[in-house]
């Protein structure tokens, strides 16, 4: 490289290099145009991004820096710095640089997309959806951005406008991560009937699954029924997560004699957590880094008998793992009661409470497995500070409360609240969610049902340690309808808070009548909406008898079925062996037992 047009020609089959794949041999190169002439700007910024394509994250924001400081006035730099910034979680710095980059070029859709991720990272929700909405104003069609701008909007409870968005991104792309974000959200709203929902999720199932279930391989597992099984959970939850107080104790609990436990783990950003749960399954396995047939593959080569879905359509679900029917026999259900509406699901977990009566059996594509008593269990929290007497005691006043997820908090739900409000006299609402216009839309709305805003004291959502302290504030929690609470319901109960329910036509709405019926609380399950606005305000208006229900909350819970770990593990094991005996006496019938087609 002697002269200008060596160097062009370099630097050419480099980024050639570089488009193939071929990272390292394109770092190498990238290098030599560097040393030849070390102020080429382009080279310098090629190389920072092959650095951090081979993971060496802090090298390529050095060399980044290094290009901006010999072109100050490359917007492309200052994104691409940004963008690798943000990876590294130093999101004040990568928040600068995408703002560098669109003052030196406010046309770039891709900036305002990835700055307004990094904004909804930081909840600053507000400044997030002006970032998405402009990235659409430049490119109508940018379905990346209508899914992340739908999923603040249902942050901030306007799922109305998030469902529009959903689908929006859906008519731009049919990309499967967006269309479970869409079923999945269409649980919140009060008016989706259960047969919109299987519909929905038919769709789903057409449009993304069934053709990988076309050509379900032969499994060679040995069908023996009663040899020690390899149960396989796939879960994307496996961290710091509500989820993770059912897995923990589950894992730990499990019959190691007669089960072998696989954990698929899809997760992005591991933590202590996921430290946890990798010590105790016995076999881990990062499906994170893996496509899904390359995960499927790796089911087979383990030989899973039964694989279990922890996620269903949420967030970082690997359904397309099981459209390919890597083990003879999958069930799901553990995540919330509902359908996959896939065909390959063989069955589903439920319970008896969770059913709607008559059973609702034609809405789901699986066999509903009926666990005895509950679906779902529950451990006491490590930081467990005491349960109080009725704050009302103090203030004059009952406090209602709510401290979940705000994206399950609809304008049905604040109807019911309101009228609470309305007839216990000077009660207030402490409720946490998101800061800026959320939290005007959340006092106007309550304020035009008569509520006002002086009765209503709104708090950040806090991580579950800090959260167990709010409710010694509280007096009564309230439920969310037709999306009821799980883990925030149990944990209210465990600070001895009572929880009130309304119970409704889908499985997620009659999560709340489960877990207060074990608990034999069945006294606060409300039938209909007057029926949960009676029982709020008659629990409210006993305080001696508020006290004597607080104080009994803990010891009931402790000594319900929710919080028989080893009961209920037994159960779930139970489930399995059955689901196993019936595969293997197809299949003796069949007289199968042949290589997988893998």
């Amino acid at each position: 490289m002697n002269g200008p047009i060596s160097i062009q020609q370099a630097f050419a089959t480099a980024v050639r290099q570089h488009q193939s794949g071929q990272l390292r041999e394109a770092e190498a190169l990238y290098r030599e145009i560097v040393a030849a002439q070390p102020n080429h700007a382009d080279a310098l910024h090629m190389l920072a991004i092959a650095l951090q394509q081979l993971g060496r994250g802090a090298e390529a924001v050095h060399t980044l820096r290094h290009a901006i400081g010999i072109n100050p006035q490359a917007p492309d730099y200052h994104a691409n710095l940004g963008s690798i910034l943000a990876a590294q979680r130093q999101s004040e710095a990568a928040a600068a640089e995408f703002r560098a980059a669109l003052a030196l070029k406010p046309d770039l859709a891709e900036v305002h997309n990835g700055l307004a991720k990094l904004l909804q990272s930081q909840s600053q929700f507000d400044e997030a959806i002006g970032e998405f909405r402009q990235a659409l104003a430049l490119r109508p069609v940018f379905g990346e951005a209508h899914n992340h701008l739908a999923d603040v909007l249902k942050e901030t409870g306007q799922l109305d406008e998030a469902l529009a968005s959903y689908r929006r991104a859906m008519m731009v792309s049919r990309d499967v991560r967006w269309a479970s974000n869409l079923i999945h959200s269409l649980y919140l709203h009060p008016d989706t009937t259960p047969r919109q929902l299987y519909e929905a999720h038919l769709r789903w199932s057409q449009s993304h699954a069934e053709a990988l279930g076309a050509q379900v391989p032969v499994h060679r597992n040995d069908p023996s029924p009663g040899r020690r099984l390899r149960i396989g959970y796939v879960g994307a939850n496996f961290r710091d997560h509500p989820q993770s107080s059912f897995i923990l104790p589950l894992l730990a609990a499990h019959d190691r004699a007669s089960f072998e436990l696989f954990c698929y783990a899809n997760v992005g950003e591991p933590d202590a957590t996921t430290e946890r749960v990798r010590t105790l399954a016995e076999n881990w396995r990062d499906i994170a880094p893996l496509s899904d047939q390359r995960a499927a593959e790796l089911v087979v080569r383990d030989r899973i008998d039964v694989l279990v879905d922890l996620d269903m359509h949420g967030p970082g679900n690997r359904l397309l793992l099981f459209a390919q029917k890597p083990a003879p026999v999958q069930v799901s259900g553990l995540a919330y009661p509902a359908t996959t509406g896939m065909l390959t699901m063989d069955y589903r977990f439920t319970d008896l409470y969770l059913e709607a009566h008559p059973p609702a059996q034609q809405f789901y594509t699986e066999q509903s497995i009926c666990l005895p008593q509950r679906l779902f269990c529950y451990s006491a929290p490590a930081q467990d500070p005491p349960a109080a007497e009725p704050p009302a005691a103090r203030n004059g006043f009952v406090t209602f409360g709510y401290l979940g997820d705000f994206s399950s908090v609809n304008s049905r739900t604040l109807e019911l609240w309101s009228a609470i409000l309305r007839q216990v006299d000077r009660s207030h609402l402490l409720i946490a969610a998101p800061r800026g216009g959320t939290r005007q839309r959340l006092l106007d709305t309550l304020e035009a049902s008569g509520i006002r805003a002086d009765r209503v004291e709104i708090i950040d959502p806090k991580p579950r340690p800090a959260s167990l302290e709010v409710h010694r504030r509280i007096d009564i929690c309230l439920d969310t309808f037709p999306w009821n609470g799980r883990t925030t319901t149990l944990d209210a109960l465990w600070m001895g808070v009572p929880v009130i329910t309304l119970s409704g036509r889908t499985g997620v709405s009659r999560i709340g009548a489960s877990l207060l019926a074990n608990v034999a609380l069945k006294d606060l399950v409300a039938r209909t909406s007057d029926d949960f606005v009676r029982i709020a305000v008659r629990t409210a208006s006993n305080l001696p008898e508020l006290a004597k229900l607080r104080a009994s909350l803990r010891p009931q819970l402790e000594a319900s079925p929710v919080m028989d770990i080893t009961g209920f593990t037994r159960s779930l094991e139970a489930a399995c062996r059955g689901m196993w005996e019936t595969w293997c006496g197809s299949q003796q019938r069949q007289g199968l037992v042949a290589a997988s087609s893998f």
